[in-house]
């Protein structure tokens, strides 16, 4: 079982630090973006229809799966062949292991894209004076 959790725990030290910063910059893109749209005058169904804020999401999802395969390539000084064969594992299964990590990650910057396009839209459907279920449906 330790050779299964070494392997995870590469993989997540590999994405974690990246992935806190690609959040972060995401978060600060759609930020500047929503509010530049937004005060701009744009009614919020035309925020969603026309908007640049996907651009900041997408730019998002491509450096964290550059970061992701220079992670696992061993580009970034990371050390997966050499763990790999330190601990006998097929190649099969840390490629599952590590898929699941990788995974994980993507997950969890899907989730927050999620918060952040749900906060904008509570944020304006609350100025203007809609019901909570009026922002769901929003969103």
């Amino acid at each position: 079982m330790r050779r299964y959790t070494s392997i995870l725990m590469l993989g997540a030290r590999g994405v974690v630090m990246p992935l806190i910063v690609v959040l972060l910059l995401m978060g600060a893109a759609e930020a500047g973006l929503v509010f530049w749209e937004l005060t701009s005058g744009w009614s919020l169904e035309w925020f969603w229809q026309e908007s640049h804020v996907v651009w900041a999401y997408r730019a998002a999802l491509v450096l964290l799966a550059v970061t992701c395969c220079i992670h696992v390539s061993g580009l970034g000084g990371s050390r997966v062949y050499y763990t790999m064969h330190r601990l006998r594992l097929s190649e099969w299964t840390v490629t599952v292991l590590l898929g699941l990590c990788y995974a994980a990650a993507f997950v969890v910057l899907w989730a927050v894209q999620v918060g952040i396009l749900t906060a904008v839209t509570a944020y304006n459907a609350a100025r203007a004076g809609a019901v909570p279920q009026a922002m769901f449906l929003l969103s």
